[in-house]
């Protein structure tokens, strides 16, 4: 987290080390102790973000305080790249729901008027795409539950290349990304495989290679 460093050393100087180091991306903070009391160096040390250039001799409170600020520094850091994680997932979590509802809208018939129709498509990330489509039916006649660990399965068997899903009734619904007709059936019919595999039978399956959700 923290490096305390000279400006003199053998091989590569201070500054130029601090230079790499930032052009690596390499996150950490640098304490400079040093006997040079040279403008240019400090300069050059306050240009890659460092905030404390010690002259030897250097009292050990002068470097406590250094380290505090700095470890006070990094705790700030921390907070809010965790806050700004928290939020994009949030973030993300909105926008699934968003396509999903989306999904459901595009089947039951719902009609967009030309912004609204705008605005989801690109917000959503899909103006510029080619979608094809796979629908399920499921029995839940004898365990409504059945339907939710089918798209569990179907979603971990479709992976990246599924876009979105969602559940009407005895149905589920998968937009994935646009595939040919002969490799979109073998698509079908490994997931009806995997499907049997973990105990469900009787399902029902249907696709388009070209899904427009407008």
């Amino acid at each position: 987290d923290v490096i305390l460093m000279d400006i003199m050393m053998p091989v590569m100087d201070g500054i130029a080390m601090i230079e790499k180091v930032r052009e690596e991306g390499i996150q950490t903070e640098f304490i400079i102790i040093s006997g040079y009391d040279d403008f240019e160096y400090a300069h050059r040390a306050m240009g890659n973000g460092v905030k404390y250039f010690l002259l030897k001799p250097t009292q050990p409170q002068e470097i406590t305080d250094a380290l505090k600020d700095i470890i006070a520094q990094i705790g700030r850091k921390e907070k809010a790249v965790h806050i700004e994680n928290k939020y994009k997932e949030s973030a993300e979590k909105l926008k699934k729901l968003m396509k999903e509802q989306f999904l459901r809208d595009c089947i039951l018939g719902r009609v967009y008027s030309d912004e609204e129709q705008k605005y989801y498509l690109e917000n959503l990330e899909m103006d510029e795409k080619n979608f094809s489509a796979v629908a399920l039916q499921v029995n839940i006649k004898t365990s409504p539950e059945n339907i939710f660990f089918v798209r569990s399965i179907a979603e971990e068997y479709f992976g990246e290349c599924l876009f979105v899903c969602a559940i009407i009734d005895d149905l589920v619904y998968f937009v994935i990304d646009s595939q040919q007709e002969k490799d979109l059936i073998l698509y079908v019919q490994g997931l009806l495989d995997a499907l049997k595999d973990a105990g469900y039978y009787g399902l029902a399956a249907t696709y388009c290679t070209k899904w427009d959700m407008t």
